[in-house]
């Protein structure tokens, strides 16, 4: 469990905000996607979504709700995971009605599962990357099985992760440098971001955050993390999703070029996200 940045819900709010774009983007693709339950009659709208067949939504590694803030306020019900149980309580906080619990990835919590089986979501989403920290491919495997799990057929996991082969090295790079930015609750903070890139053969990419804050209540004034995030080779990604479904790929959108156009998957496709529907 950590006890940098992703424990502290103001911080990683300052510098994870929604941009319009990818919540337009998220709308659209939902909207487009998602197939009526069986029998082939739509659930009743809520309110204000624009998408009749969107009623229940869930997110795994939810952070402090940014997401399920965005459903609930159309008049959706909401749920969500987080490891961190201070992300949890910053989430509760923010969006009361959501059900949430402190949960892994790759294992939903009992309770959540059983709602599920009584009433499965219609959606789940993971645009961030969030996959990434899992600690090896058939660990995301088992995750993709918990969200077949969670969706009724037709419902859809849109959900992001970086497509490399792992052949050649990738090379360091900037990611960004941000800031500094007014955190909620008091002070400021500015954040650096590099990837030191992945050898030949890895499936991880070491990442480093070095953060820099004042006024901050409970964040001492340097914070760094390093982790390694990890990437997926497309013939294994292709045949998790058959093993652990089957799931039917409706599209795949770039998220490193403006719009998130969509694409044709390739063995270094980079940063994606992944429509997938439950069949």
């Amino acid at each position: 469990m950590s006890s940098g940045i992703y424990a502290q819900p103001s911080l990683y709010a300052a510098f994870n905000q929604l941009e319009p774009e990818l919540i337009r983007a998220a709308l659209s693709w939902a909207k487009a996607s998602v197939k009526a339950p069986k029998g082939g009659t739509s659930r009743k709208r809520a309110p204000g979504t624009g998408i009749p067949r969107v009623q229940r939504v869930f997110e795994p590694a939810c952070g402090p709700a940014q997401w399920l803030r965005v459903f609930a306020r159309m008049g959706c019900v909401v749920a969500g995971t987080d490891m961190q149980p201070a992300m949890i309580a910053a989430a509760q906080k923010a969006v009361r009605k959501a059900i949430l619990h402190v949960g892994d990835m790759s294992a939903p919590p009992s309770e959540l599962l059983e709602l599920a089986t009584a009433e499965p979501f219609d959606l789940a989403l993971n645009l961030h990357n969030s996959v990434g920290h899992l600690a090896s491919l058939e660990v995301f495997e088992r995750h993709l099985r918990a969200m077949w799990l969670m969706l009724r057929p037709g419902g859809v996991y849109m959900v992001g992760l970086n497509v490399r082969s792992g052949r050649k090295a990738s090379p360091p790079m900037e990611l960004g440098q941000y800031g500094p930015r007014q955190v909620e609750g008091g002070g400021w903070a500015s954040l650096s971001s590099v990837s030191h890139g992945a050898p030949a053969g890895s499936p991880y990419e070491r990442i480093q955050h070095l953060m820099m804050t004042f006024g901050v209540d409970g964040a001492g004034p340097l914070i760094g993390e390093t982790y390694d995030l990890l990437t997926f080779p497309l013939p294994w990604l292709k045949k998790a999703l058959k093993r652990s479904g089957p799931w039917t790929l409706v599209a795949a959108h770039s998220m490193l070029r403006d719009g998130f156009p969509k694409l044709r998957l390739g063995p270094e496709s980079s940063d994606v996200t992944l429509i997938l529907r439950k069949q």
